[in-house]
Order: C-alpha cells, then sequence, then structure tokens
C-alpha cells in the first residue's frame, strides 16, 4: 500500500498463486502490441520495474526499465499518467539491484 492505494514494487501478483516481475510482463506486453501494464494485476503505483530482459536473445544480457526504455509506448497507452524521478545513490542503487538478479 502507498499512501492509501494498493502497489506493486519488482514483482506483481494475480492471485495467490501467480507472481511474476512487472518488467518481464511489461517488455512482453509491449512486444505484443498490448498496453504496458496488461494483465499486470489492479494496482495504481508500480515501482521499481526494471528488470534483466528474458525476452531478448540470451547473449543479450540486456537491462528493461520501462520509464527508460519503454516511455513512448507508456505515454501513448497512459496520456494522464505520472512518473516520478527518484534519485538514489548509484553504488547502493547497484547493490540493491544485485540482490534481485535472476
Amino acid at each position: 500500500i502507498c499512501s492509501g492505494h494498493l502497489a506493486a514494487h519488482t514483482f506483481g501478483r494475480l492471485n495467490q498463486t501467480t507472481v511474476f516481475r512487472l518488467g518481464d510482463r511489461i517488455e512482453n506486453n509491449i512486444e505484443n502490441d498490448r498496453k504496458p501494464f496488461e494483465g499486470c494485476g489492479h494496482y495504481y503505483v508500480w515501482s521499481d520495474a526494471g528488470t534483466v530482459s528474458q525476452y531478448k536473445d540470451e547473449e543479450d544480457n540486456s537491462c528493461f526499465y520501462p520509464s527508460i526504455h519503454a516511455l513512448d509506448a507508456l505515454y501513448r497507452a497512459y496520456p494522464e499518467m505520472t512518473i516520478l524521478l527518484l534519485r538514489r545513490n548509484v553504488t547502493k542503487w547497484a547493490s540493491s539491484v544485485t540482490r534481485y538478479a535472476y
């Protein structure tokens, strides 16, 4: 919960057994011409949705961050959305991301 709104951080949940990485679902939706948050649950806030891309070639271990790589798709689907830019210490952020990598 974020300020009284249902929120998803890194992972989304559709029910008690279906849990997924937000970035993977959003990237897959965009690549298949669906709205980015389609099938991502009934959240009002999504945060830290970046992920190591699993839908690219295995040799291309690239990251996917919707607010960077899919900003145009997000805007087209949700023109009234709000994106908050948070600034963090790069070293601490990298350490945190590494703990949750595949």
